[in-house]
């Protein structure tokens, strides 16, 4: 499953990494631009800089999984204009 996010913030990244850490047994993958950077890794994520639509691949087959990842991120979804 593929979301575009928006983090704003340090506090955003925090919060973001801190709950794709909940999710253990799926990779959460965190790619700006040609880069892909792990979406549990907070200095990763804070190496690309923050502000920019970004998007995350998360990686798993239970639907059930991915409606509540897909929840947890409502926070950071970016809005398509």
């Amino acid at each position: 499953m593929k979301l575009k996010i928006r983090l704003k913030t340090v506090n955003d990244a925090s919060l973001f990494t801190a709950k794709c850490n909940e999710y253990r047994d799926n990779d959460v993958d965190y790619l700006v631009g040609r880069y892909i950077i792990d979406g549990k890794s907070l200095m990763g994520i804070l190496s690309t800089g923050l502000d920019k639509v970004c998007e995350v691949d998360f990686h798993c087959d239970n639907k059930q999984i991915c409606n509540q990842f897909r929840q947890d991120m409502k926070l950071w979804i970016a809005e398509d204009k």
